[in-house]
């Protein structure tokens, strides 16, 4: 392991706590989930937008702050970067 003092005190933390090899059925979920990252993420983006788009036209909700809504201030940065 080479690099950073920094960064290496922190992998070498993480090896002591964790230990150095990774057991069959913990690197099955890893993988299995780094495969469905993306359309999770994906769902949760499109469920977050859809959820402030029903509150904004609600009559009881006065304001609803999410960076997707084109009513957000900083809408443009976030389209940008999303």
């Amino acid at each position: 392991l080479a690099g950073k003092a920094e960064l290496v005190n922190v992998v070498r933390k993480f090896h002591h706590i964790m230990g150095g090899v990774v057991d069959p059925n913990a690197a099955y979920l890893l993988l299995r989930g780094m495969k469905t990252l993306q359309l999770r993420v994906e769902r949760q983006n499109a469920t977050g937008l859809e959820i402030a788009k029903r509150l904004e036209t609600h009559p009881k909700i006065d304001r609803v702050w999410y960076p997707g809504l084109e009513s957000h201030p900083d809408h443009e940065i976030a389209k940008r970067q999303m």
